[in-house]
């Protein structure tokens, strides 16, 4: 009996760590950066998905950014700031532009740009692109 409660408790408090992480990385407000290097796009979010993983106490969102003047689509791993976007939300995005010396996993962000997300920004990592054929 205790040790199903042991493990009961264990696993509680995990879920409980790996979520007050996440909501303290909420709380950071980010003020994005732009240099001669970046480059903004404007796109939506086609999904957004939820990992947790009890065993490492980790919670990522994962974000698909579709850019449809470009026809490209991004995996965006969100670090902190805003969390709440939501799948058809449009947004622009900042990031490195992909060049011979840049590789396409590097940090940037995501903006809000309309309804209660208007302005509301995140710190994200992008994961590689594809593109898109309609």
């Amino acid at each position: 009996m205790s040790v199903i409660f042991i493990t009961a408790m264990y696993i509680f408090w995990g879920y409980y760590k790996i979520d007050s992480d996440f909501t303290a990385k909420e709380k950071y407000v980010v003020r994005p950066q732009v240099d001669a290097q970046s480059l903004s796009e404007v796109g939506y979010v086609r999904q957004s998905r939820i990992v947790t993983c009890i065993k490492n106490r980790t919670k990522r969102l994962y974000l698909w950014v579709r850019v449809p003047a470009t026809h490209k689509q991004y995996l965006c791993e969100w670090q902190y700031g805003f969390s709440g976007f939501n799948k058809d939300d449009a947004v622009t995005m900042i990031h490195k532009f992909a060049g011979e010396d840049i590789s396409t996993d590097c940090t940037g962000y995501l903006i809000g740009l309309q309804g209660k997300i208007k302005d509301k920004a995140s710190s994200i990592v992008t994961h590689g692109v594809e593109d898109i054929l309609d």
